[in-house]
C-alpha cells in the first residue's frame, strides 16, 4: 500500500519535481550517448577517407602520441628523419618538424602482433602499408615527390576500395596484378603549370635502392636508382567536407577535396620493384590499416588495442580525418577568403593521446541529478509534515514512511531517465541500422543499454534519496503536530 501511495504522491508531485525529472533525464541522456553513441559511426561515415586508406583504424609501430608515463616507460625527445614507410609526413609532420616525445623503442610491427590484431574483437581484417618514395619524373632534371603505395586488390573489402572515388578510368582488377598500372589523385600538389596524370598517359618513376648500413639500419640509396614506366588507368578524387563562411551578401560554400601525390598501384607490381630495389632485404612494416566491418562501436575497439598494445599507436580513421583537417593538412581552400583560412588554422602540435573521460564525467552528471533528487525530497519533507504524522497515527511504521519516500524518489528518477534514454537512444537504433545490424541485435542491444541506464539512476536517486527518507520516517507526531 504504501509502495503505490509513493507512486501516486510521484505523479501527482511531477509538475513540483519537474527539475529533478529534467535533471534526470540529462544526465540518463549523458549516459545513453556515452553507451551507444559516442563510440562508434554510422556505416558511411568518413567513407572517402576509408576508402583512400584502405580500412578503419591507423596503426603506427611508432607511438607518435603523448600520452602520460605509466611504469617503468622511458620517454625521450626525438627528431627523426622522415620515414618513407609510413604517411606520418603527411599526418603527424611536427615529429619531423618539431620533435617529439616517444616513449616506446618500437620501429617496425611485429609478425607475431599482425596475426594477434587479426584475431581481436572487431577487427575484421589486418591490411600492412607497403609504400616506397619516388619521384615522377618530368625530364632529366624536373621531377616531383609521388610516394607509392601499394594495394592488395585479393584481400581489401568492398567499402575500402575507391571505386566510387573514380573520376576517370577505373580502379584496379585481379588481372592488373603485376602489371605496371597506376592509380592516381586528380588533384595533386604539382609543379605550376604541370596537371596530374589522366588515364591512357605514362610516367616513369625513379625508385632508390634500399640498402642497410653497418648499424644494421636500412637507409635509401639515390646514387642508384631504379626508373619504371607506369601506365595510368585511373583518376581518383576525394571529397573532405563542405566548408562554409559569410560573404559580401550571403552564406558561401567551397567543397573540399583530399589534395595527395601518393601513387596507387597493385601489390604484385610493388612486391617486384622492392625485390629489385632492396633484394633479399625483408620489408619493416611500420603501419598497418584495419579493417572493421561495423562502425557501431569503433573508438571502443581503438581503446581495447590500445591497452592491450600500449607500445603502437591506434587511431580511428574519423579521428585521424578530423584532425587533419583541422589542421589544415591535407586540403587546399581555392574560393575561401585567405584571412578566414589563416584564421581557422590549427597549430601543428604532437598529438596527445585522448583521455578516456567519459566515466568520470557520467558520474559528475549523475551526481549532479541524484543531488536535486535529493533536494527536492527534502522540500517534500518540509512541505508534507501533517500527512506524515497523521500516516504515523494511524499506525504507518518507518519503514513504510521510508519506502513510500523512497518510492518517490524512484518514480520520478525512472521517468526522467526513461525521457533522456529514449531521446539519445534512437540515433543510437539508427546508427546500427546503417551497419547492418539485424533487428534482433538492435532490441537485445537497446534492452541491455536501458537496463544499465535504469539501474545506473535508480541506484544513485535511491542512495542519495535514503537520508531524506530516513529522516521523515523519523519525524515524531508530537513534534510535527505542535510545530503546526
Amino acid at each position: 500500500m504504501f509502495f503505490r501511495l509513493g507512486a501516486v504522491n510521484a505523479w501527482r508531485n511531477l509538475a513540483r519535481s519537474i527539475l529533478a525529472v529534467v535533471s534526470m533525464a540529462v544526465a540518463a541522456a549523458f549516459l545513453t550517448y556515452t553507451i551507444s553513441l559516442s563510440r562508434g559511426y554510422t556505416h558511411e561515415a568518413f567513407s572517402s577517407f576509408r576508402q583512400v586508406l584502405g580500412g578503419e583504424i591507423v596503426v603506427y609501430a611508432q607511438k607518435v602520441q603523448g600520452e602520460m608515463p605509466s611504469g617503468d616507460s622511458f620517454w625521450s625527445f626525438s627528431r627523426p628523419t622522415e620515414t618513407p614507410f609510413t604517411d606520418l609526413a603527411v599526418f603527424h609532420p611536427e615529429i619531423f618538424k618539431q620533435g617529439y616525445l616517444d616513449s616506446s623503442q618500437s620501429q617496425t610491427i611485429s609478425p607475431e602482433h599482425i596475426k594477434q590484431l587479426a584475431d581481436e574483437s572487431g577487427v575484421d581484417g589486418v591490411s600492412p602499408v607497403y609504400r616506397l618514395p619516388a619521384f615522377t619524373m618530368l625530364s632529366d632534371q624536373y621531377r616531383y615527390q609521388s610516394d607509392v603505395r601499394a594495394r592488395d586488390i585479393q584481400s581489401e573489402l568492398p567499402i575500402n576500395r575507391p571505386e566510387s572515388l573514380i573520376y576517370s578510368g577505373r580502379w584496379f582488377v585481379p588481372e592488373d596484378e603485376g602489371q605496371a598500372v597506376a592509380v592516381v589523385s586528380r588533384l595533386q600538389e604539382l609543379p605550376p603549370g604541370v596537371r596530374s596524370p589522366e588515364p591512357g598517359s605514362q610516367i616513369i618513376l625513379e625508385f632508390p635502392s634500399v640498402k642497410k648500413d653497418q648499424f644494421d639500419q636500412i637507409y635509401l640509396d639515390y646514387s642508384q636508382p631504379i626508373h619504371k614506366k607506369f601506365s595510368i588507368i585511373g583518376n581518383f578524387v576525394s571529397p573532405t567536407r563542405e566548408y562554409s563562411w559569410q560573404g559580401d551578401i550571403d552564406t558561401q560554400t567551397e567543397i573540399l577535396y583530399w589534395w595527395t601525390n601518393e601513387i596507387q598501384i597493385p601489390y604484385s607490381t610493388w612486391l617486384d620493384i622492392w625485390r629489385e630495389a632492396a633484394g633479399e632485404l625483408e620489408y619493416p612494416v611500420s603501419q598497418l590499416i584495419l579493417q572493421s566491418n561495423d562502425l557501431t562501436y569503433l573508438e571502443d575497439i581503438v581503446l581495447n588495442l590500445v591497452n592491450n598494445y600500449p607500445e603502437y599507436s591506434f587511431v580511428s580513421v574519423p579521428n585521424q580525418s578530423t584532425m587533419a583537417m583541422e589542421r589544415q593538412l591535407i586540403e587546399k581552400f581555392l574560393a575561401v577568403p585567405q584571412s578566414m583560412v589563416e584564421a581557422s588554422v590549427q597549430k601543428v602540435t604532437q598529438q596527445g593521446m585522448a583521455m578516456d573521460l567519459r566515466l568520470p564525467m557520467m558520474i559528475l552528471v549523475l551526481l549532479n541529478a541524484a543531488l536535486l533528487v535529493a533536494a527536492n525530497m527534502l522540500i517534500m519533507i518540509n512541505e508534507r509534515k501533517r500527512e506524515m504524522a497523521i500516516l504515523k497515527s494511524v499506525g504507518a511504521k518507518r519503514i513504510d514512511i521510508t519506502v513510500m519516500a523512497l518510492t518517490e524518489a524512484l518514480i520520478i528518477a525512472i521517468v526522467g531517465a526513461s525521457i533522456g534514454f529514449l531521446f539519445f537512444r534512437i540515433p543510437g537504433a539508427l546508427n546500427q541500422m546503417t551497419n547492418s545490424q539485424g533487428l534482433i541485435t538492435i532490441l537485445q542491444s537497446v534492452v541491455v543499454d536501458l537496463v544499465q541506464v535504469l539501474s545506473a539512476t535508480a541506484a544513485v536517486s535511491l542512495l542519495f534519496g535514503l537520508i531524506p527518507a530516513v529522516k521523515l520516517a523519523g519525524m515524531s507526531v508530537m513534534n510535527v503536530l505542535r510545530s503546526e
